[in-house]
């Protein structure tokens, strides 16, 4: 007896604790499969800027959008930056570690990889550290 009074009891908290769990249930399924649109992400990818210390840059930031727009990839945005997970000896004709960065669609990512440049998620080198520090972009070569 004493056992239907405690289900009596509990009975309709355990009814509504079960209403919020198949409510739970049901509304998380909605989110499933949903995809963002790849042309709404943008995604940066990089390349060496090919600059060596005490000499110029090799290619500039045009230079550089250009490669990827003859690849078929738009270039949203461009900017410089420098590797800082690296260091590098300050001695002439050494790597500077300088790097073109670009902005482009997410959904042309693989296309950009495919013509030679990187995304920069591969440089983070932990939490919070990018791999790089963004810096002006030096005058461009002719």
């Amino acid at each position: 007896m004493n056992r239907d009074r405690i289900g009596d009891v509990m009975r309709p908290h355990l009814n509504r604790a079960l209403l919020i769990l198949c409510s739970g249930l049901l509304l998380s399924s909605c989110f499933v499969g949903i995809v963002v649109n790849d042309d709404e992400v943008n995604v940066l990818v990089y390349e060496s800027s090919g600059k060596r210390q005490c000499e110029p840059a090799a290619i500039s930031p045009q230079q550089s959008a250009r490669k990827l727009e003859n690849a078929g990839v738009p270039v949203r945005e461009s900017s410089c930056a420098v590797l800082t997970t690296i260091a590098f000896p300050a001695v002439c004709g050494a790597p500077s570690g300088e790097l073109v960065l670009h902005e482009i669609s997410g959904n042309k990512a693989t296309a950009a990889q495919q013509a030679g440049f990187t995304l920069v998620t591969t440089l983070r080198s932990g939490a919070g550290d990018p791999g790089y520090a963004t810096v002006a972009c030096a005058s461009s070569p002719l």
